[in-house]
Formats: C-alpha cells, structure tokens, sequence
C-alpha cells in the first residue's frame, strides 16, 4: 500500500459518524461525457455518500434518451462496479437544464404511466440504486405532483429501497414542499446563481451568504444559499431533506475585478469554466476570500480586467461548516469531471474533492484547551484549521522519551519537522508556518513511544 493511502488510511473515521451525528450526504455528479476524461478509477469514492451519474433525457412522449450525454451501457456498468465495490450507491439523472418541455409532455395524463415504467426498468435493468429527477424548471405544477408520488410507488414496487432524489432550482419550493415525503434527498442547485443581467452588479457563482446585500434601486437580496435554504424551510421542506451546491466550474467575468461592482458597460460572462481549467490559466494569481459571501474569487487587475468566481479548498470547508452549522442533510457536488486534474502530479489531482472530504468527513476538529489524560499519546487537530499560513499543534506524550512531529503532504514527502528530540511527559504544542508551501491537504504525523498518530489539516490561500 502507497504511503498515501496508508496516512488516509490512520486519518479518516467511519463515513457513518461526524461530530456524533448522522453524518451528511455528499452526493456527486458524475457526467456521462467525462467519464473518459475522468475514469471511476480516478475518484476518491471515501470523500462521497453517493454518485448520481448524468443523465438521461426524457424525449417528450414517454421515452427516454440515454445517448445524448453518453451514459451507455459500459458506461453504466463502469461507474456502478466501481461504486459498489467502495460500497458507495450510485443514482441516475434524469433531465437536466433545456427539459422542461419534454418533462410536461412526458408526464401529461397521456404519457405519464408510460414515462414512469421506463424510468423504473432502466434504473433496475441498468444496476442503479435509484433516481435523480432534474426538471428545471418545473413548468407544471399539478402535474409534478401526480408523476411524484407515481414515481415512487413504482420505484418501491420494482425493488424496495431505490432511492429518489431531486436537484432544485431556488425557486421551486412550493411544489416540492407538496410531495417532500416521497424524497430521500432535496438538493438545491446553489450555483450558476449569477450573470451580468440588467439590474445586477458582479456576484458571485456559488457564495454561501448574501450578508444582507441588496440589489441597487431594489429590495431584493442577492441570490446565496443560506437565502435558499430559508425559502425551502420556509416553505415546510424538511431540513434533514435538504442540500446546497459546491461547484466544480467557475465563471470568469471580463471587464470587473471586484464582488458587488457595478459596470457603464456589461461584462462579458463566460460561464461553467472548470476548474481544472481556470487552475491551468489563472494559477499565478492569489485566491481571495470575500468574507460577506463566504465565497472565493480571483481578480486579474491587468488588462480590462477580470473576475474570477469558483468554489476552491476554503469554500468546501465552508460550505461543509454551514451544512452541520444549518442542521441541513447535506451537499451536492456539480461536478467530479469539472474538479480532476489530469496533468496535475498524483495526489494533487482531486484538491477540492480533498478538501469536501476533509470537510464532511475529517477528524472532528478539538478545542485548542482540550483536556489531556495521563500516560496518554495524543495527536490533537491543529487549530485553526483551514489555516493560512500559521497553525498550531497541541500533542501529548505518555512519558518522558524521544518524540518526531512532521507535516507531509499527500505524496507523503516530508514537508516540514516540527519536533525531533527528547520530551517530557504531558501536552505539548508547537506552531507551523506554511509560507512557502501551496493550497491543499496535508497531513501531521507524531511518532513517540511506539505510537504513530495522523491528523489531516487544510491549507488555503
């Protein structure tokens, strides 16, 4: 076993316990059309609950199309047995932005029954654990609420425990509250939340806050996902049911260099950037954080200028504080392909779904005054974590001996030592500066009295 997968292997808890609570969903799109690009052998499947691969399409009678975004059959048996052998359940999409038309005529009094039974035979002819409906927006609410609670009787009948899940627009909350009971997971689209329209300034792509901003000349507040959330909850939905969006592409904005700019001429607005892109064109620019939004961004002063909006390391550790902060059931991840770096070195290939990993199912992060015990080794979390660029470290050793406390990174090359000598007994803690060293994870590893204990602490820029 690679020395990598070794330190993962000491780090992770069980998916099943955060915090001593039911640990929240990670559910991550997987694109058909990206699946050469980013094979099931590429993810991380201990950093996901479930993988919801996209998608199939309803046709606009009672059919479906499985060609348009390449989920063959190989497709589907590649992903599933990858899955599965993680114990990791994978769904399929079916919709997806520009259906909305054949959604209603698919599920009309004439279609409707015909349209249901396809979608059951090939979620279970297929392999599936259940499945995903993307009808955006939904343009017939009557009818959303017949084909629902149909949907999942056939889905129970076919093969008990499929699951069924939706991904939301923000504005679909009245006619999703109706029929929540028949959802395992509610999932709102929090991104793609901006665009340089009349009426708006420069916002941000996926922000988790609006922080009480409001359009100039309006009353409304800027779109974000705790505002959202609030309308769904508002609304009646669950919040157990409940997840927001991390985005794995950005939006590169020309002609602004700030959040909450106004523009005399409009932007231009290039949208679903992914990130492995936006890391190879703007990687020597700093990532800054706007901390009303809770949102990263870069900003390309040279030239016209530009606006980089993204989701990077910060805002998964974000958005993973506000699920369990919010007591909301979890998070979707749009998408996998979008976040893999090919060219990138191993183990630097999957930064951000490094970081939602840390974030969902990490260590549980200690008080800086956590008590000790006597005759006890421990290794506490750093603190602060994410950092930038210092942190401390708090260890405990059983008895007077020599002690080694290094950070390496996810190549399992040391990085920095810390302590490398003879130390008394008791809590002991040291600071770690990480000038110099890049965003990602990284991992503190004590070795003393025989024992070798591993945290893994975030760095971001």
């Amino acid at each position: 076993m690679k020395r990598t997968a070794v330190l993962f292997a000491i780090l992770l808890l069980p998916a099943s316990v955060v915090l001593g609570q039911q640990t929240p969903w990670v559910s991550a799109y997987y694109a058909g059309w990206m699946q050469s690009y980013c094979p099931p052998s590429a993810i991380d499947y201990g950093a996901v609950t479930h993988i919801i691969h996209f998608s199939i399409n309803p046709t606009g009678g009672p059919n479906i199309d499985a060609s348009g975004n390449g989920i063959t059959t190989s497709a589907s048996n590649a992903i599933i047995q990858a899955a599965h052998a993680a114990g990791k359940k994978v769904l399929i999409t079916c919709g997806g932005w520009g259906d909305a038309q054949a959604f209603a005529s698919a599920t009309n009094s004439t279609n409707r029954a015909a349209f249901i039974a396809n979608l059951v035979n090939f979620v279970t002819s297929r392999g599936y654990d259940g499945l995903d409906i993307d009808w955006e927006p939904i343009t017939s609410a009557s009818q959303f609420r017949l084909f629902i609670p149909e949907l999942r009787a056939a889905l129970d009948a076919a093969k008990p425990g499929l699951l069924l899940t939706i991904a939301s627009m923000g504005d679909n909350a009245s006619s999703i509250a109706a029929v929540q009971q028949h959802f395992d997971q509610i999932n709102i689209m929090t991104y793609d939340m901006s665009g340089a329209w009349d009426g708006w300034v420069v916002w941000h792509n996926a922000p988790v806050y609006d922080g009480g901003y409001e359009f100039p000349g309006t009353n409304e507040l800027v779109p974000s996902a705790d505002g959202d959330v609030n309308q769904f909850v508002a609304a009646g939905i669950d919040k157990a049911k409940i997840g927001i969006g991390a985005d794995f592409y950005g939006y590169v904005w020309s002609g602004v260099t700030q959040p909450r700019q106004t523009w005399s001429s409009t932007p231009s607005v290039n949208d679903n950037v992914p990130y492995y892109q936006l890391m190879n064109t703007y990687a020597a620019y700093a990532h800054q954080w706007d901390s009303i939004a809770h949102a990263a961004y870069i900003s390309v002063p040279t030239g016209s200028g530009k606006f980089v909006s993204l989701d990077n390391e910060r805002t998964m550790a974000a958005k993973g504080a506000y699920v369990k902060s919010k007591g909301i059931g979890g998070m979707i991840i749009w998408e996998l392909g979008g976040g893999y770096r090919s060219s990138a070195p191993a183990g630097q290939r999957d930064v951000l779904l490094q970081a939602v990993k840390q974030a969902f199912f990490g260590q549980p992060t200690d008080t800086p005054d956590a008590p000790t015990v006597a005759g006890e080794y421990r290794l506490e979390q750093n603190f602060p974590n994410p950092f930038n660029p210092e942190t401390r470290i708090r260890f405990q050793v059983g008895e007077k001996g020599f002690v080694k406390l290094g950070v390496f990174d996810m190549l399992g090359r040391e990085v920095a030592r810390l302590v490398s000598g003879e130390y008394e007994g008791g809590a002991h803690e040291v600071r770690f500066d990480a000038t110099g060293l890049a965003s990602g994870i990284y991992f503190s590893r004590l070795e003393a009295g025989g024992v070798v204990l591993t945290k893994s602490m975030a760095l971001v820029r």
